[in-house]
C-alpha cells in the first residue's frame, strides 16, 4: 500500500524541490499531501490524519515582528504536534543551524525542536531533525533571505550587487543534496531503520565559500556568453552554484549570438573555450574549397563533419608520407591530426561544409602554433 507523506510549506523554496523529486523520479512511489500558509486549521488537521509520516519544512524566517516567529515555527509546530499524536505520527523537521544563536529566528526553531523532542517522549514515536545551514539551488527567493539567489538574480539582469565584507564565510549545503537526505530519512523511517525517537542527521556535503569567491564565480559564469569561456562545473561546489545561477537565467538571456569569422572560403565560429580541456568551433566551407594547409608543432585537433563530404590530406614533415582520405556526414568518423603533418581539408560535396573542430588549447593569435605549409 503507497505510504502517504504530509508535507508542510509546500509552497516554499525547499518544499518545491522535494515534492518535484517524489512526484517525477520513479524510484518512489508515495502519495504527497501537502500544506501551506493558506491551509486552514480543519484542512491540516485532515491531512496529518491521512498520512503516514510528516515532512515539516513549514517555518518563518522574515516576519514582520519577532512575535511572528514564535507563531510561524513554535506555535505551528505545536498545533502539528497535536494533530499527529493520535497516531503517533513520525515527523522530520527542518531546523536550522541559527538554533545555536542567541536570536530571535534560532529561538524560536530551537523551541520547535524542543516541543517536537517531548512530543516524540510522551509519545514513543520518531522525530528527525536536521539543522539546515544556508541552503542554495533553483527556484529559491531573491531578495529575501538567500545571498546567492539575489545575485543570481541581479547578475543576469545587470543589478548591482553590494556586498560588505567580500571574505566573509558562509557554510552552505546544495538543495539536490537536502532533497536527496530528505528523502533518505523518509526511507530509513519508513522502513523502521530509525530506533531513536529523537535523531538529529546532517546533510553532506557542506561548502564553506566566501561571498567574494562566490560573487567571483557567478560573474565568471555569466560572462561566459561574451567571453566563451566555460568554467569548471563537472562536480562539486561548482556543478551546483552553475546549476543554480542557470535557473536564475532570464528568457532573454538564453541565447546569445557567435561572432563570426567570413571570407571567401566559409565562416568560422568560435563556440566554447574550457580552460583545461581547449576550444570547440564551428567551420563552413563552400564547396570545392580547401582549407588548411598549415602544421602545428603542439597543438592537437580533432574534426568531425556534420554537413558534407569532406576529403582530408596530410604529409609528413619528417618522411614526406601522405595520407588522404574521404569521409561525410554519413559516416559520423571523428578525424584526429597527427603532430608533424601539414594538413588541409577539402569540400569535395555539393553543399555547404560543415566541421565540428575541437583543439586543445584556446585561439592564441599572439602564439597560434600554426605554420602554412601547402600538402
Amino acid at each position: 500500500m503507497r505510504k502517504t507523506i504530509l508535507v508542510t510549506g509546500a509552497n516554499g523554496f525547499i518544499a518545491k524541490n522535494l515534492v518535484t523529486q517524489l512526484r517525477h523520479c520513479a524510484a518512489f512511489d508515495y502519495n504527497i499531501v501537502e500544506s501551506n500558509r493558506q491551509t486552514s486549521d480543519e484542512v491540516l488537521e485532515q491531512l496529518v490524519e491521512s498520512a503516514d509520516i510528516i515532512m515539516h519544512l513549514a517555518g518563518e524566517n522574515r516576519p514582520k515582528s519577532d512575535e511572528g516567529f514564535i507563531e510561524g515555527n513554535l506555535s505551528y509546530t505545536q498545533k502539528i504536534c497535536d494533530y499527529a499524536k493520535k497516531h503517533r505520527l513520525a515527523i522530520i523537521y527542518a531546523s536550522s543551524t541559527q538554533a545555536e544563536l542567541d536570536n530571535s529566528y534560532g529561538q524560536s526553531k530551537l523551541a520547535a525542536e524542543n516541543t517536537l523532542r517531548s512530543y516524540s517522549n510522551s509519545n514513543n514515536t520518531n522525530v528527525s531533525i536536521v539543522r539546515l545551514p544556508n541552503v542554495f539551488g533553483k527556484w529559491c527567493r531573491p531578495n529575501y533571505n538567500s545571498f546567492i539567489a539575489t545575485m543570481c538574480h541581479n547578475l543576469w539582469r545587470d543589478i548591482p550587487v553590494k556586498i560588505d565584507n567580500t571574505s566573509k564565510m558562509l557554510t552552505l549545503v546544495y538543495i539536490d543534496d537536502v532533497v536527496r537526505t530528505l528523502i533518505e530519512q523518509i526511507n530509513e523511517i519508513l522502513d523502521g531503520k530509525v530506533k531513536e525517537n529523537v535523531n538529529y542527521f546532517d546533510v553532506v556535503p557542506q561548502y564553506h565559500r566566501s561571498l567574494g569567491s562566490i560573487y567571483e564565480a557567478l560573474q565568471a559564469i555569466k560572462n561566459g556568453q561574451k567571453t566563451l569561456q566555460i568554467t569548471e562545473r563537472a562536480e562539486g561546489f561548482e556543478r551546483a552554484l552553475a546549476a543554480t545561477f542557470m535557473s536564475y537565467c532570464p528568457k532573454d538571456k538564453i541565447k546569445y549570438a557567435l561572432a563570426e569569422y567570413s571570407d571567401d572560403r566559409g565562416t568560422f565560429y568560435e563556440v566554447f573555450k574550457l580552460a583545461k580541456y581547449g576550444q570547440v568551433s564551428i567551420s563552413t566551407t563552400k564547396p570545392g574549397v580547401t582549407r588548411g594547409n598549415h602544421f602545428h608543432h603542439s597543438k592537437q585537433e580533432k574534426f568531425l563533419v556534420v554537413k558534407g563530404q569532406c576529403e582530408f590530406k596530410f604529409r609528413s614533415l619528417n618522411t614526406g608520407e601522405l595520407i588522404s582520405f574521404s569521409t561525410s556526414d554519413r559516416t559520423k568518423e571523428v578525424v584526429e591530426v597527427p603532430l608533424g603533418y601539414t594538413h588541409n581539408f577539402t569540400n569535395i560535396g555539393p553543399d555547404e561544409l560543415v566541421v565540428l573542430i575541437w583543439c586543445n588549447e584556446a585561439f592564441d593569435r599572439n602564439h597560434p602554433d600554426t605554420y602554412a605549409l601547402e600538402v
